[in-house]
Parts: structure tokens; C-alpha cells; sequence
């Protein structure tokens, strides 16, 4: 008796168990993380534009195109009868843009360790330069920066270290434009000198073993780790010392006790940190122009190049990734390193 022909399933149904048996006994396979493709740089995207954007978002961004106009026309408008003074300051807004894009890319490098060399060149003393810093870090990293990275990420925030950061490095910039002596610029270049040199080779370290670009952890907090708060309080106290003497300091500081003891992601650390010595530097301007101390002319020209460098920063994050960005904030690490040896040197 001929039995009836099998089905096509059932001749493929041996051969799917040997499969399922063979699949079973092989090693697992390492799982690859889905690959993430990177938006398309539009003169949209750099504006701020970008898909699933809020009504109010939008608003923000169109409103900072208008400032943006505004702070061009402003010094022509000011200075109309002195329009030698907007030609004097004719540099400031393009070094503003290099100074606001770094950090607003992810370096924790606020504009004056870029202003204050260069601008010493000129005909600005230190006191002067430091104070120019301060003022344009106030509007660069303290309003424009952050609210470029609201529009674009606002988990990038680490609110608790905000908070604490700008506590204890506004104590501590008032302490020392109000109440400590001057110890002298050698004894505060000597200190600075230490925390780069450290933070440089702490970040290229961490970047070669390639740790720091994935750690993401939550900051230590209250109350299961009282030491490690006071640790970044007193980390603050000290950048704040820095901060009040040379106009930047805080924001190098925090970032290391951020990524090395807390294990923080490295943008969050940077976006945070620049955003502490932003708003740090509002007291401290205010002490500055009370004193007559900020070339104004020089820091009314240079606005449009901090508003320009916010928008561009979120960017160049984006276009080239975390871990370049840190491997520039390493070599000017190593600039100021270098730079600031040759200063002792020449007493």
C-alpha cells in the first residue's frame, strides 16, 4: 500500500529541528549595539530646529535669531559717535565663537582660559582681561550655552551638582574678591597649574582605556554618601578661590571630582560644569563692572560671538562625538600647561 506523499512542511521539519538543535549548542553571539546614525547637518538642525520640537521650543529659537540680529546692531547703535570703539574690539566676536563652541560642544572649558591669553596681547591689563572673562562667561556658559542644550537634551543636566557648584563657587568667589588678600598671581598659577596638569592626564587616561566615554552613573548623594557631597562642596570652595582670581578654575575642578569619583557620563559632567561656572560668574561680574574693571565696549562687540557659539556648539557635538571633542579639550589642556610653565618661568 503507497502511503500519501508527504507535505512540503513536513519534509522542511526535520531539518528545522537539526537547526534549532545546532543553534542550541553553539556559543552565544555577542550582541551589537544597534548603530546610531547622526542627524543631517541642516542650517535647520544648527539653528536648533529638529524633529518632535515643542511649540514653546520653537518659539525660543526663532527669539534667539532675533537677539541674535540685535546684539549686531547694538554696538553700531551705542557707539555710533565712537565707532572707533566697535573697531577697536573688531577680534572679540570671532574669538567669542571659538570661546563659546567649546564648551557648549562638551569641553569643560570656559571662555577665559581663550580670552585672557589673547586679549593680554592687546592692550588690556590682566585685571581687566580676567574681568572681560567673567562678564562674557556670564552671558556665553551661563545663559546662551544652556539653553542651546534645553532645546536640544535637557537630561545633559546634573541638577543636585549644579546646585551645590554654584553654592560653594559663588562662597567662594566672593570670599576672595571681597574679603582674602591677593596671595599673588604666582601662588594662584602655581595651584592652577596642578589641577590642569592633573585633569589632563586624568582625562587623556581615561579616554585611552576609552572608560570615560561609557560611564553614565548617578551622582553619590545624601544620605547614603555624606563624605563624597562634602568632598565636591569643599572641590567647589577651591575652583570658586580660582575662579574669583583668574575667572576660570571651577569648571575644570568639578568636571574631574564628577567623572573620576561620581562616574558620571563625560557631556553631562561638561554641560554641568560650564553651566556652575556661568552662573558663578554673575556675582562676580557684578563686583567687576561696580569696580569699573570690564572693558564694556570690548564686551558688547563680543556678545553676538557667544550667542553664535551656543547655537554651534550642540553641533559640533553632534558632527564629531564626545570623544573628539575631549581629545581638544586634552590639547588645550596641554597648551595651558605649557603656557602657564613659561609664565613661572618668567616670573
Amino acid at each position: 500500500v503507497m502511503s500519501a506523499p508527504t507535505s512540503l512542511s513536513e519534509k522542511l521539519l526535520p531539518a528545522q529541528d537539526e537547526d534549532e538543535e545546532a543553534a542550541a549548542d553553539a556559543p552565544p553571539q555577542p550582541v551589537k549595539p544597534p548603530v546610531q546614525m547622526k542627524p543631517k547637518i541642516t542650517w535647520r538642525f544648527v539653528i536648533g530646529i529638529r524633529p518632535g520640537i515643542s511649540q514653546n521650543e520653537l518659539y525660543f529659537v526663532y527669539g534667539r535669531l532675533v537677539l541674535l540680529l540685535i546684539t549686531i546692531i547694538l554696538p553700531f547703535a551705542i557707539y555710533s559717535n565712537e565707532l572707533w570703539k566697535v573697531k577697536d574690539a573688531w577680534y572679540t566676536p570671532f574669538l567669542a565663537i571659538v570661546a563659546a563652541t567649546i564648551p557648549a560642544s562638551g569641553a569643560p572649558i570656559a571662555g577665559g582660559i581663550i580670552f585672557i591669553p589673547v586679549l593680554q596681547l592687546d592692550t588690556l591689563t590682566l585685571r581687566q582681561a580676567v574681568a572681560f572673562s567673567t562678564a562674557t562667561q556670564m552671558l556665553g556658559v551661563g545663559v546662551f550655552a544652556p539653553l542651546s542644550w534645553i532645546v536640544r537634551d535637557r537630561n545633559v543636566f546634573l541638577n543636585k551638582a549644579i546646585i551645590l557648584g554654584v553654592a560653594f563657587g559663588v562662597l567662594g568667589i566672593l570670599l576672595v574678591l571681597l574679603a582674602i588678600p591677593d596671595p599673588g598671581d604666582t601662588a594662584v598659577q602655581i595651584v592652577f597649574l596642578i589641577f590642569i596638569a592633573a585633569l589632563a592626564a586624568n582625562t587623556a587616561w581615561g579616554i585611552w582605556r576609552g572608560k570615560l566615554l561609557v560611564q553614565d552613573e548617578k551622582m553619590l548623594w545624601l544620605p547614603e554618601h555624606p563624605k563624597h557631597v562634602a568632598f565636591l562642596a569643599l572641590i567647589s570652595l577651591l575652583g570658586g578661590f580660582l575662579t574669583g582670581y583668574i575667572a576660570v578654575g571651577i569648571d575644570k575642578i568639578l568636571f574631574m571630582a564628577l567623572t573620576t569619583l561620581h562616574k558620571t557620563h563625560p557631556l553631562k559632567s561638561a554641560i554641568t560644569c560650564i553651566t556652575v561656572v556661568g552662573l558663578c560668574s554673575v556675582p562676580a561680574c557684578i563686583v567687576h563692572f561696580v569696580r569699573g574693571e570690564v572693558p564694556i565696549h570690548y564686551w558688547v562687540v563680543a556678545i553676538p560671538g557667544l550667542l553664535i557659539g551656543s547655537m554651534l556648539g550642540p553641533v559640533v557635538n553632534v558632527a564629531f562625538g564626545s570623544r573628539r571633542v575631549l581629545q581638544v579639550f586634552v590639547l588645550i589642556l596641554v597648551i595651558e600647561v605649557a603656557r602657564s610653565i613659561q609664565l613661572l618661568a618668567q616670573g
